[in-house]
């Protein structure tokens, strides 16, 4: 008989890494005071630690989000209807522009040099998929680059559906994955159908179901 497909352990938590208790602080002041001391809070964090992606994308996301805070794009009543897409917003900053992607940039070396040395490596490809999706809010969001945006959400999911086939257990990695399968699965059947040709296919209750054990805690 075959021997069973060896699989990579599931690692401990990633929610909060790196594990520096200032970490932990720097979450807490980002869902509890304002963006600019999250985002300096998370400068402290991957000064510490400058060769953690996982440290570089929580700084990107905490820059990120300020500027779309600022530019107010994060009110959810647009995106009930197309109106998002052509909606007036304040527009970017170019510093703030060109610190994101600088940020990316990073993150990408990092998380690719971890996984040149191991394609396995499952927190490097976690890292990455969060690098991708973030990426890809910027370009959509930032940029209004639709294509270059898609290809970004597609890696990210791919990264993460990696992650899930080697450490089942990573519930976080259900979150993007979830999320593409409900948007993508909830198409209309042409849409879906052109989706699918671009190898982005989608099960509405599978995300469903991912989305729900994300929330959950659990595998």
């Amino acid at each position: 008989m075959a021997a069973a497909r060896s699989q990579a352990p599931a690692p401990e938590s990633l929610a909060y890494r790196p594990h520096d208790p200032l970490n932990l602080t720097a979450f807490i002041i980002s869902t509890t005071s304002t963006t600019d001391r999250a985002v300096q809070e998370f400068e402290q964090v991957l000064a510490r630690h400058p060769d953690d992606p996982f440290a570089v994308n929580h700084l990107l996301t905490a820059v990120l989000f300020r500027e779309l805070y600022r530019m107010g794009v994060l009110d959810t009543g647009e995106y009930a209807s197309d109106s998002f897409i052509a909606a007036p917003h304040r527009p970017a900053d170019s510093k703030v522009k060109s610190r994101s992607k600088d940020l990316v940039e990073r993150a990408l070396q990092l998380e690719e040099k971890r996984l040149s040395a191991n394609p396995q490596d499952v927190e490097a490809l976690y890292a990455r998929g969060v690098t991708r999706a973030q990426f890809s809010t910027y370009t959509a969001l930032v940029e209004r680059a639709w294509f270059s945006a898609l290809r970004n959400a597609v890696g990210a999911r791919r990264d993460h559906e990696r992650v899930l086939g080697l450490a089942p257990a990573t519930v976080e990695a259900k979150l993007i994955v979830g999320a593409h399968n409900y948007v993508v699965g909830s198409l209309p059947w042409g849409v879906k159908a052109a989706a699918s040709m671009i190898g982005l296919g989608g099960n509405k209750e599978k995300g469903i179901q991912y989305l729900k054990e994300c929330a959950q805690g659990s595998g």
